[in-house]
């Protein structure tokens, strides 16, 4: 590989094009203004029946619990869905960080496909000849997906590998009482997150931290790190370390493991359970109702204009 300009083509592969996936895009444009890429967004069609069967398993998992739980994610989502028209009327404020402000600039284009694995996705890739893959908040890739472009896929994962393979971020390393989260770009192979790691460092624990908190955190050295990798594979470096050990892949924890966690971390923070469980849902339901609020203001006279001070 020659030591510059190599890397020009990206294709990405997600699930879920969010707020920090876009912005980490924004990133290496900002960075590299010789690449271009290629965003694939994986977007099954799913029947109704395995939709059912999903919730049937959902439900033996977590139990009862997951009812409730199900309801605060509908109602989360339905507002999201209400208020992204709100959004673009902060072009300034959020306008770089949108998929359609990047596919505007000409170096993106976004593709929506039904399987990222199947063979549309497949006769597309090679139609694209990318340089480089990255999977970010992708579902697992078939090899003769990942292995397309001419340097392989990377991925960025939130977590130490191969301590903390899997998902989600910073909790079983929370609840563990480990020092700090690892952040990871390392390049992806069959077995999940087991690939050679091109990039790596460490976000500490403090003592109030939180999953939620630190996802956060993790977003944004995630994304440098991203914008690293490639400047590494760019100037013909190769990777750090192959992965050592047998390491240990993680799930989603039950419900109830979730809240055991929420009382110890309440109990370091000196406040209850229930009552923070009553902030969250008074802020949810505020904040739905204010954004719903915003998005039927255009239609009448009343508008108004939202001031923020920064103190």
């Amino acid at each position: 590989m020659s030591p510059v300009e190599s890397i020009r083509k990206l294709v990405v592969f997600t699930g879920d094009p969010s707020f920090s996936i876009v912005s980490g895009l924004r990133s290496i444009l900002d960075e590299f203004d010789d690449v271009s890429i290629d965003v694939l967004i994986h977007r099954p069609k799913r029947k109704f029946s395995e939709l059912v069967r999903s919730q049937f398993r959902n439900l033996k998992k977590h139990g009862v619990s997951w009812i409730p739980y199900l309801a605060c994610e509908v109602w989360s989502r339905l507002t999201l869905r209400r208020t992204r028209g709100v959004v673009n009327w902060m072009p300034i404020l959020v306008g770089r960080y949108d998929l359609d402000d990047l596919a505007a600039t000409g170096r993106v284009r976004v593709t929506e496909l039904t399987s990222i694995n199947g063979p549309d996705a497949q006769r597309l890739i090679e139609k694209l000849s990318p340089d480089l893959g990255l999977s970010l908040a992708a579902p697992i890739l078939k090899k003769r997906i990942f292995d397309m472009p001419r340097l392989g896929t990377i991925n960025l994962h939130q977590g130490r590998v191969p301590d903390y393979r899997g998902m989600p971020p910073a909790f079983w390393e929370i609840l563990n009482g480990e020092k700090s989260v690892g952040c990871t770009i390392h390049k992806v192979l069959s077995a999940l997150d087991s690939g050679p790691v091109l990039a790596e460092t460490e976000v500490p624990i403090e003592k109030f931290s939180t999953p939620a908190g630190m996802r956060i955190l993790l977003d944004t050295v995630g994304n440098a790190l991203l914008v690293d990798a490639i400047r590494r594979l760019r100037a013909g470096k190769g990777y750090l370390r192959e992965q050592a050990g047998e390491g240990k892949t993680n799930k989603r924890p039950p419900l109830a493991l979730e809240r055991t966690l929420r009382h110890r971390l309440a109990k370091i923070e000196g406040t209850s359970s229930n009552g923070r469980i009553i902030k969250d849902i008074a802020l949810t339901g505020y904040s739905s109702v204010k954004a719903t609020r915003r998005y039927l203001r255009p239609t009448s006279t009343c508008q108004k204009v939202v001031v923020l001070l920064y103190h």
